[in-house]
């Protein structure tokens, strides 16, 4: 065959696979407004859409509540013809979303006798909406001893299903739902709202868990275990692969139900450049309908602008860490000594002195077995997985070291060999150790204790994502941020608490760690605030979360990070969620659909982008001080080389019984940068929902050094698109209040 017949053929073997690729159909969901008139239903209507593009088009879901609009499968070209046909405003191609506790409540300030528990009778009667991978409905954590029966306005409804009866649900676990994809591919073994992953089960044992007596991991972290709400209901909606259409068709069903939070501890990675994609659009939705909702940060930390799930309708949460460790200890052959971490379930003070090796790449060790064979094995950021393939191979101790992004933040793994993991600045001693001697040796030693009261305490995770976000950084994300490090909350007694096939080990609760622990924190901390005060609307919710957020630790020194540097509001949020102070906040920042509205005129949306959104007629106008002017509680500035004032406007609201007189203080670190002032410098309200408007006015002390910077050195890629940061604070307070907001000014080059 010649060369050139040969070549015809590669290409046209090479266009038939293009082709087939185009063709490929792939699940999209159809978003659509205004029904045409001469249909009677949506079904009817859908079916017609469809039929326009061809046969065999199944709807695999529909949405009427957070979306209007179906979920189908179509080729890329079907997908075209169909997002030019009347009624149709948005075709979003299926993504998959990732997924991102006994001590928490004490050290977040709940108590059974005292305090916000008992003022907000446990959450009684509030419901969380879990989107999650299920729930194990035998969990102790879903006992209902002594709980109201659920509201008589409740819709939602418990599934028969595999391994899954509806007689399950009771007066803690009211909704039980396995969001199926009509016609579609199933990827779940077990379709029923079972548990088959853990992550579900734990997540909703956080917010709403019932209190749990002796609760434990391996002897770890024993005590009471209870979620943030221990009498709140809880409704669970398993969605498999956390893909788009599911994930919204289940935000629809519980609204539907009547949920009053929403929790969800998934998310993009990275986020979409936009806030008209569906997760964001349901949650918008379900804003308006009165559901709080609130979602994990991300773990793509500690890297800048990593957050996720930014729109400023739902609370974003970061992680953190307790007062809590597990403390392991190692004698290097050199004398010298270090505390790491673990959770290793031999006996108490076991004592191993071993020859000691660094393994540069610890995810194939069978083949370095003869070499590992009886030695204690140093590895870098190494989970369970690495534990396991150490035992298999021979090997007879594990030691994790932390990397430079992990820092000094210990995330503890179930270890089934004696195994503990260090930080990073004891990890490079150890590596300069092994490195400085033919024969290294270490000493073990596995107390096996919990040790309460450590310090720092809270400090940022350094997996937990920063802002500022991609999509608008004048809304100052994270919001807030809450325990998500070691986290121990209920767990399938059918799942290997290390969640690895080869585990035998099983346990009723598990230790783990990511963003996804902390939304779920903040999910029954805002079920606590409804309870007290059912009148008050999402907004008003997320308000008294940030501006009574603590910003110092333990030490009552400012919350630090993963390498023990003060952390910034990027990081932190307005700080760590304190119940106690949100329940009784003083005043509050609230927002409204319309507001939100005017906020996505003032970012440049479109009519068509904006009614994706929305899904209903509207009106807008720009807000003052650009999208920065959203009646926000944090306040984020950012300065041009050609700007030299801004001002931003507030909004407060009383929400406290007696008359109070508030006064301004501004925490301005550096006054040679910027200058802040703010008028009114004194609000004096009687009423309770009394409103009060202020302007904070910011001074660009740099805006001559700023512009000949820009004209001089224009900015680089891969750098920060900032050329400096500022973070203070601005409070109002009164004789029983400090309503404080986090300020960021930022300086673009």
């Amino acid at each position: 065959m010649s060369s050139f017949s040969i070549l015809s053929l590669a290409l046209a073997f090479a266009l038939a696979f293009a082709l087939s690729l185009a063709s490929s159909p792939s699940v999209y969901i159809i978003q659509t407004y205004n029904r045409p008139a001469p249909y009677s239903s949506q079904i009817e209507w859908y079916e017609s859409l469809l039929n326009s593009v061809g046969k065999n088009h199944p709807i695999l879901h529909m949405y009427d509540v957070v979306m209007q609009g179906f979920a189908t499968s179509l080729t890329t070209e079907e997908a075209e013809v169909l997002s030019k046909l009347q009624g149709v405003i948005g075709v979003y191609k299926e993504s998959t979303l990732q997924y991102h506790t006994t001590h928490s409540p004490a050290f977040l300030g709940l108590t059974p006798d005292y305090g916000v528990w008992p003022e907000s009778n446990f959450g009684e009667d509030v419901i969380i909406g879990v989107v999650d991978t299920g729930v194990w409905p035998e969990s102790p954590s879903f006992n209902d001893d002594g709980l109201h029966p659920v509201s008589s306005a409740w819709r939602g409804s418990c599934e028969n299903g595999t391994f899954f009866s509806s007689s399950l649900c009771n007066n803690k676990l009211v909704g039980a739902r396995y969001i199926k994809s009509n016609g579609g591919n199933q990827s779940s073994k077990i379709p029923s709202p079972r548990d088959e992953d853990g992550h579900g089960t734990h997540t909703a044992s956080t917010a709403a868990g019932s209190m749990v007596r002796n609760a434990t991991l391996l002897g770890f972290a024993k005590g009471t275990s209870a979620g943030m709400a221990p009498k709140a209901k809880v409704a669970m909606y398993k969605v498999d692969f956390t893909t788009e259409p599911m994930v919204v068709d289940a935000m629809n069903a519980a609204v539907k139900d009547g949920v009053h939070i929403l929790s969800l501890s998934l998310g993009h990675s990275p986020e979409p450049s936009s806030y008209y994609y569906p997760v964001a659009i349901g949650a918008f939705s379900a804003d308006r309908e009165g559901v709080f909702v609130t979602c994990s940060a991300g773990n793509g930390g500690p890297f800048e602008s990593s957050v996720i799930n930014t729109a400023p309708w739902v609370t974003t949460v970061g992680a953190s860490t307790l007062d809590r460790h597990f403390p392991a200890h190692i004698v290097l052959g050199d004398g010298s000594f270090y505390t790491g971490e673990s959770i290793y379930d031999g006996t108490p003070n076991e004592t191993l002195s071993l020859s000691l090796i660094y393994i540069e790449s610890c995810y194939d060790l069978a083949s370095q077995s003869k070499i590992i064979a009886g030695k204690a094995v140093l590895c870098l950021s190494a989970g369970e997985s690495v534990a396991i393939e150490v035992q298999q191979s021979g090997g007879a101790a594990l030691i994790s070291i932390n990397n430079l992004v992990e820092g000094e933040i210990i995330t503890v793994a179930p270890f089934s060999l004696p195994a503990l993991t260090l930080g990073y600045l004891e990890g490079k001693k150890i590596l300069a150790y092994i490195n400085s001697t033919a024969n290294p040796t270490v000493k073990l030693v596995f107390p096996m204790e919990t040790v309460i009261a450590s310090t720092p305490a809270p400090a940022i995770a350094g997996f937990s994502s920063r802002g500022p976000g991609i999509i608008v950084p004048q809304v100052l994300k994270p919001d807030i941020t809450a325990p998500g490090v070691n986290i121990l909350a209920a767990w399938p007694t059918d799942i290997p608490f290390s969640s690895k096939p080869m585990d035998p080990r099983r346990s009723p609760f598990n230790v783990i760690s990511g963003t996804s622990m902390s939304a779920p924190h903040v999910a029954g901390v805002a079920a606590l605030i409804r309870n007290a005060h059912p009148q008050w609307s999402p907004a008003m919710i997320r308000s008294a979360l940030i501006t009574t957020a603590m910003s110092h630790d333990n030490r009552d020194r400012e919350i630090v990070d993963q390498n023990l540097v003060i952390a910034t509001p990027f990081a932190v949020g307005a700080g760590h969620v304190h119940p106690q102070s949100a329940l009784d906040p003083g005043l509050v920042y609230d927002a409204r659909s319309q507001d939100y509205i005017n906020f996505l005129c003032t970012i440049g949306y479109t009519h068509d982008m904006i009614l994706r959104i929305v899904q209903a007629p509207y009106n807008c106008s720009k807000l003052d001080g650009g999208p920065g002017g959203l009646n926000y509680p944090s306040m984020v500035v950012i300065f041009n080389p050609e700007m030299e004032m801004h001002a931003l406007k507030r909004v407060v609201t009383k929400v406290s019984d007696h008359p109070e007189t508030y006064k301004v203080r501004v925490s301005n670190p550096y006054p040679e940068k910027v200058q802040i002032t703010v008028e009114p410098k004194t609000l004096v309200m009687n009423d309770v929902n009394e409103t009060a408007q202020f302007t904070v006015f910011f001074r660009n002390m740099l805006f001559n050094t700023s512009h000949q910077q820009q004209q001089q050195k224009p900015p680089q890629p891969g750098r920060s698109a900032y050329s400096y940061q500022m973070f203070g604070s601005l409070i109002w307070e009164s004789s029983t209040h400090g309503v404080k907001s986090p300020i960021a000014v930022l300086w673009k080059h």
